[in-house]
């Protein structure tokens, strides 16, 4: 019977060379992976000391350079924003803009573009299926006769007030609480941009819409500019818009040739072009047209 094997004991590395790690995360310095070492009887031998490993683990705390702090890339005023507002008043500081951009896009152009048309003529036109008579002068081509009928007859604040006639407004109130009927009060501002860009149904909606583009109007468009619109796209008869198809219409001559007094016949018909007549005129617009005379300034026309 064969002897039993000898049962060696298994051979232990040598940890007496084992470090334990430092206690301070930084000073727990990774070694470069080095070749096993062995020594005669083919136990692992002591890595050889690192003095770098060495030096910063027996540096004092106040020796050890503190790591450079980053710092943190610049943000964006917007975000900054998005930071500090609540939701709510970011949806409505966002629509605000909205409109108010909507808004410039829609009145600035006309400061420098000739409008080829106006809303009140694209729905006159389809309304009553027919084209509308009008045709589009410079300010140069008016007679200033012209613009001094209108203003006398629609809006004698004009170069005072800032597109809303608050004076007149109130004299209309007032009036309509003594049992009168509401007289409008709007200034050539305003008809002008209800005529180039809004409906001529009333309604709150219309009203509002219309009195913020008008304080809009006023910023970008210039007094000359204004009444140059207006004078262009009012109407003055059934399909007649403009000054000077109105003013070949009743007295065959261009705009540039009105007189005073035919400049204020052709103011007569602005509250009501449909209904009112000057050819021959009634009772009440020879009397219209002696007021106007009497507002217009004495120099002009003369």
């Amino acid at each position: 019977m064969p002897d039993k094997p000898t049962r060696v004991p298994p051979v232990l590395d040598d940890d007496s060379h084992f470090q334990p790690l430092p206690p301070r995360a930084r000073d727990r310095l990774v070694e470069p992976d080095l070749p096993v070492q062995t020594d005669d009887e083919g136990l692992r031998a002591p890595r050889p000391a690192d003095p770098a490993v060495h030096a910063a683990q027996d540096a004092e705390p106040e020796q050890v350079s503190a790591p450079q702090r980053v710092s943190p890339p610049p943000t964006r005023a917007i975000y900054k924003v998005k930071r500090t507002l609540p939701a709510p008043l970011r949806w409505l500081a966002w629509t605000a803009l909205a409109v108010v951009l909507v808004s410039v896009a829609l009145v600035a152009p006309w400061m420098f573009i000739d409008p080829p048309t106006s809303s009140f003529m694209v729905q006159d036109a389809l309304r009553n299926d027919r084209p509308v008579t009008q045709t589009w002068v410079d300010w140069e081509a008016i007679a200033d006769t012209a613009p001094a009928a209108v203003i006398a007859a629609e809006d004698q604040r004009f170069y005072q007030h800032f597109g809303f006639d608050v004076e007149s407004m109130r004299k209309a109130w007032e009036a309509h609480q003594r049992g009168e009927d509401l007289r409008g009060a709007s200034t050539i501002t305003q008809q002008t941009v209800k005529n180039l860009l809004l409906s001529p149904h009333r309604s709150l909606l219309r009203k509002g819409v219309e009195a913020w583009l008008t304080a809009v109007a006023e910023v970008v468009w210039t007094k000359q500019r204004t009444l140059t619109l207006y004078l262009n796209l009012a109407q003055f008869g059934d399909g007649l818009y403009g000054v000077e198809a109105a003013s070949q219409h009743y007295f065959g001559k261009p705009a540039a040739k009105l007189s005073r007094s035919e400049a204020a016949w052709l103011a007569v018909l602005l509250p009501a072009p449909t209904r009112y007549r000057i050819n021959p005129p009634t009772e009440y617009t020879r009397q219209q047209h002696a007021w106007i005379l009497s507002q217009m300034a004495p120099t002009v026309g003369r």
